[in-house]
């Protein structure tokens, strides 16, 4: 008997409009591994021919614009081309707008006057905002409680996500699935080589707000090791990051720098210990990242740290900096403990993987039948 394949369609939302971000490389790594498995009878329908991100570019999953990539990445060029791509793709959205099943993949409610007639999927990354709503002039996430509302599918990055999700939206219309998410295989790896681990304490991403990054300086004064802090991404420190470092009198021990996919992977593949303080995620992607590459990690004790990390991580207690403090001198000075985990975290990062992400998801879809 034929197997019956499920047309899926997926607004441009993200691909016209992002860049970089966690959201844009969880579609891209979705559709581009439903296109390589066929026997998962899932037929991805692009709401796009033009996009903004270079993950969905570097899967075949639409092009750039030459404009972006000839006057370069200012924030008006940025603009410019999100309006030019936007009008593009028009042609594209009135095909997805036909389908029975759309995955709508952020929360404009533009989106959800184009299909009134589709069953409707959405995926829920975390409910930061409504946690924290003090960090945030307006909701950043726009109208994802309506899209939610009108959902006949939710896919939840965690359990957690899941959690927070009804906590704060009470009883739910649709069906809520769990689909985890995943990291790329390292880049760093040539013939199973391994790059020397150095004396230094990682950071990654953004360090504003609930992710902590104060408490993290905190116990790096508080404690007693000399290793060097190093924060890839999140942008230069601002003035008041600057004076923090300067009170502590720890500046001239903590660096940031921005860095590609690449080099990111070398710096999980150098560091001795990934340190990801965040007091809440929706999933933690970083902390597979480190483990997938062999380096300790030390996390928040929050439920998506815990949900992620299993007992492949060390914890401190949120917030706490003499805690984090200790934790670290704890691990930096034992080499064997930081290979346990090194070697439990390379175990642990196996059961993530964006096959697995794409064959959960796509069992969600068929649900729809």
């Amino acid at each position: 008997m034929e197997s019956h394949v499920l047309d899926v369609g997926y607004d441009d939302q993200i691909a016209s409009t992002r860049t970089h971000g966690g959201a844009a490389r969880y579609y891209a790594e979705l559709i581009g591994h439903l296109q390589r498995m066929p026997w998962l009878n899932i037929e991805p329908i692009l709401g796009w021919t033009w996009t903004t991100s270079s993950y969905f570019s570097s899967l075949d999953l639409g092009k750039r614009l030459s404009i972006f990539e000839t006057l370069g990445g200012s924030r008006p060029v940025r603009r410019l081309e999100r309006v030019l791509v936007t009008s593009a793709n028009a042609r594209a959205r009135e095909q997805v707008a036909d389908s029975k099943v759309i995955h709508h993949t952020h929360y404009d409610p533009r989106a959800l006057e184009a299909s009134k007639n589709a069953k409707r999927v959405v995926t829920v990354f975390d409910m930061i905002p409504e946690r924290f709503p003090e960090l945030f002039e307006a909701n950043p996430h726009n109208a994802k409680e309506d899209f939610v509302a009108n959902a006949d599918l939710i896919l939840c990055i965690s359990q957690s996500a899941r959690d927070d999700l009804e906590h704060y939206y009470g009883p739910l219309k649709a069906p809520v699935h769990v689909t985890p998410l995943a990291a790329a295989p390292p880049r760093s790896r040539e013939s199973g080589t391994q790059l020397p681990r150095q004396e230094v304490l990682l950071f990654v991403g953004r360090r504003g707000g609930y992710k902590d990054f104060d408490v993290l300086c905190e116990a790096l004064a508080l404690g007693k090791t000399r290793w060097q802090l190093v924060c890839v991404g999140g942008g230069p420190f601002h003035s008041d990051e600057v004076l923090l470092l300067r009170r502590l009198g720890i500046e001239d021990r903590v660096r940031q720098l921005s860095a590609s996919d690449e080099e990111l992977s070398s710096w999980y593949s150098m560091a001795g210990l990934f340190v990801f303080p965040s007091r809440f995620e929706g999933f933690g992607l970083p902390t597979v990242e480190a483990m997938s590459h062999g380096c300790p990690v030390l996390l928040a004790n929050s439920p998506a740290h815990r949900e992620v990390g299993g007992s492949a991580a060390t914890y401190f207690n949120v917030g706490d900096a003499g805690d984090l403090a200790l934790q670290i001198d704890a691990l930096v000075t034992d080499q064997d403990l930081r290979n346990f985990y090194s070697a439990r975290g390379l175990s642990r990062s196996t059961k993530f993987t964006w096959r697995e992400t794409a064959r959960l998801t796509a069992k969600a879809y068929l649900s729809l039948t």
